[in-house]
């Protein structure tokens, strides 16, 4: 128990940051981050597989975590803590949004966007938490013995592809 305590709280803060800042700004203008460069960035729908399936990612690597010494654990979630607060002031107090894509076609990497424009606001983009949660998972493992480099560099390379994702 006392090992899934640290993961099941920062998945708890993360949720109270990620839902409850909008109530904070219910009836305020949101920053457009959108821009002239977002004209050049393509729309690539196939990269919803990555966004969504980055949780998956995130549970192992937290779950990893948490194996590790104790020091190096509770200093691993404390800075998730931290960072969490900082995104939640971010928030409330610059509130942001973007101009979405518009989804063509049924295919099923469309389907899955339609899904995420369902469930999911355009609102919490920055900072971004995906991007955050993603490269914490790359620093909660670096140092760890038991990990071996090959899922180390693995790690690297799905949080590269997370950033990517929120892009295109």
């Amino acid at each position: 128990f006392c090992t899934l305590l640290p993961p099941v709280m920062a998945f708890t803060v993360n949720c109270m940051v990620y839902w409850g800042a909008p109530l904070f700004t219910v009836g305020r203008t949101a920053y457009n981050l959108s821009g002239n460069l977002d004209d050049l960035v393509p729309f690539l729908p196939p990269f919803i597989v990555v966004y969504l399936g980055c949780y998956i990612f995130w549970v192992i690597n937290y779950l990893l975590v948490s194996l590790r010494e104790e020091e190096i654990k509770y200093r691993f979630f404390t800075a998730g803590l931290y960072a969490r607060i900082i995104c939640f002031l971010f928030f409330v107090f610059y509130p942001t949004t973007n101009v979405r894509p518009e989804l063509v076609g049924n295919g099923i990497f469309v389907q899955g966007m339609r899904f995420l424009y369902q469930i999911d606001e355009p609102v919490n983009l920055f900072p971004s938490i995906h991007c955050m949660a993603s490269w914490f998972c790359c620093i909660g493992i670096r140092g760890d013995k038991k990990v071996p480099v090959w899922y180390k560099i693995v790690s690297v390379m799905i949080a590269v592809l997370v950033f990517v994702s929120t892009l295109v």
